[in-house]
């Protein structure tokens, strides 16, 4: 939490500098464009916990997961100049990550009630993405004729889809013990919700001529999503690093 507040902060107050400082010369283009790759600096934890039904009674599964720094495979900004040096934009960013996911399984006796049997297992391959929408407002400070930076702001719209452990099969089972059943398949189920958020983000461009440049900037996204089976709601977004291309008209 202290360390998203920091961030927060610390964004916040490169925007009222930017704002205070009234940049002297004018941004004289209409439309920026900026395509950037990047990655997103995650190490968000979460636990679920889900109820499935073996012989007509309860059995519950709990799995641990994390969400990793990974690479930003999309992101795609634009925006058109509404007065002056600020202009409003809207884009898209996407990012993924799957890990494999440890499981602890409390399975229902066969014969007697209330007695449960437990079986760690192991899920392949659990995806996390979201989908970022971001609105923005950009003001834009012209440092020279190449080279300019810009604070944004604004909601975000973010499509979120978790993969989450939420069952197992077992095989028959056959006596006396019934001491350790057999699990022949873990069940993964995709998980979706649209959530809102907010980002905030800085970028220097430099110009190579009138039409391109290349950019570097920072955005943090933030938004929480609330999990069937999940005692927290999940942090979604996180700290992106961003560079590519700056396509001015």
């Amino acid at each position: 939490m202290l360390k998203r507040e920091s961030v927060i902060l610390a964004l916040g107050l490169t925007l009222a500098a930017a704002s205070d400082a009234r940049a002297q010369m004018a941004w004289l283009d209409n439309v920026f464009v900026n395509v950037n790759l990047g990655v997103q600096i995650n190490s968000n934890d979460f636990e679920t916990t889900n109820t499935f039904t073996i012989y007509d009674e309860d059995a519950t599964i709990t799995s641990a997961q994390s969400l990793s720094t990974e690479p930003v495979f999309l992101d795609i900004h634009a925006g058109y100049r509404i007065r002056r040096n600020l202009a409003v934009g809207i884009g898209v960013s996407m990012y993924t990550s799957d890990s494999d996911v440890t499981a602890t399984a409390q399975i229902p006796h066969p014969l007697f009630f209330d007695q449960f049997r437990t079986v760690t297992v192991t899920a392949s391959g659990a995806e996390h993405r979201t989908i970022s929408t971001n609105l923005m407002a950009v003001w834009f400070w012209p440092y020279t004729k190449q080279i300019d930076f810009a604070f944004s702001a604004g909601p975000s719209i973010m499509a979120v889809k978790q993969d989450v452990v939420t069952g197992v099969t077992i095989a028959p089972e056959t006596g006396p013990s019934f001491a350790n059943p057999e699990v022949t398949d873990v069940i993964v189920t995709g998980e979706t919700e649209t959530v809102f958020g907010l980002n905030l983000g800085v970028d220097a461009t430099y110009m190579i001529n009138e039409r391109y440049g290349a950019g570097f900037g920072m955005r943090y996204l933030f938004g929480s999503a609330d999990l069937p089976g999940s005692g927290d709601s999940l942090t979604v977004g996180g700290l992106q690093f961003l560079g590519g291309l700056r396509v001015r008209f």
